[in-house]
């Protein structure tokens, strides 16, 4: 479908500029510069319809990410389970998804939500990368 918009399209703008050299010094260049115009609104059309396509998909996707569940709550790593093997890297992921919710957030244009999200890695996760990109992005949030 989006290649034969495209076809149309380019071939609505050949065939417009090829009626309007044609019209270039005739008598009759009315007639000319309306099958110009013609062929111009087919390429208009053809464009139109193909960025109406685009916006459809690109707003069906968003709805699609928008529908996918949050990840449920995590619970919080006590310190004393720190030296448990396995412990540190499972609080990094727990931190690495707590900033992911807060950068669909960002994403989706739900400053607040995102901004709370993002002071909660600081504050569970002070120490770690994950908060450090929170820092960052509360900053940039705050310079928008």
């Amino acid at each position: 479908m989006r290649g034969l918009l495209v076809v149309m399209g380019a071939l609505g703008v050949i065939l417009g500029a090829v009626a309007l050299v044609v019209s270039f010094g005739k008598t009759e260049s009315a007639l000319h510069e309306i099958e110009a115009l013609i062929a111009f609104l087919i390429a208009a059309v053809a464009f139109g319809a193909l960025e109406i396509i685009n916006a459809i998909e690109r707003t069906g996707a968003q709805q699609i990410e928008a529908a996918r569940p949050a990840p449920a709550e995590s619970v919080v790593v006590a310190p004393a389970e720190a030296s448990v093997p396995g412990a540190e890297a499972a609080r990094t992921e727990e931190a690495k998804g707590l900033l992911k919710q807060a950068q669909d957030r960002h994403f989706d244009k739900q400053f607040a939500e995102a901004t709370e999200l993002y002071e909660r890695v600081i504050k569970r996760f002070p120490d770690t990368k994950q908060a450090e990109a929170a820092r960052q992005q509360i900053e940039n949030l705050k310079t928008a």
